[in-house]
């Protein structure tokens, strides 16, 4: 991640910039988008970074494919956070709103699940640990 302008760092407005092994010129990911990204994570498959977005006190869990095309996961008056990729192509991220404390959200296959209760043996089958 990098700043969209050095004299500006103190604003700091993170991008995702993809640069090549050998060197060469960054590639930006979200130049296009005016908001706050955070917690860049690879998917599974190394086809696209998913990130936190925020947006006027909400933040949302946005993909972004390696040509830069930007995919909305999450929507609503909420806040996402912590995201972190479980076991193929599914992720958990912590959730709250207005009204309630945080709680576990699965999104699975890019679809949001939603909040869960759990138990252990409910995290186990997304196999959290590195």
């Amino acid at each position: 991640m990098k700043s969209q302008t050095p004299e500006y760092d103190i604003y700091d407005q993170p991008q995702i910039a993809l640069i090549p092994a050998e060197g060469g010129t960054p590639k930006i990911l979200n130049a296009t988008l005016d908001r706050d990204v955070s917690g860049p994570r690879w998917s599974a498959d190394s086809k696209s970074v998913w990130v936190t977005v925020e947006d006027d006190r909400r933040s949302h869990v946005t993909s972004f494919d390696l040509n830069g095309n930007k995919k909305i996961i999450t929507k609503g008056d909420r806040v996402f956070g912590s995201l972190q990729q479980g076991a193929g192509n599914t992720w958990v991220t912590l959730s709250s709103d207005p009204a309630t404390p945080n709680e576990i959200y699965v999104i699975e296959n890019e679809t949001r699940v939603g909040s869960h209760t759990f138990t252990m043996s409910f995290l186990n089958r997304y196999n959290l640990h590195p």
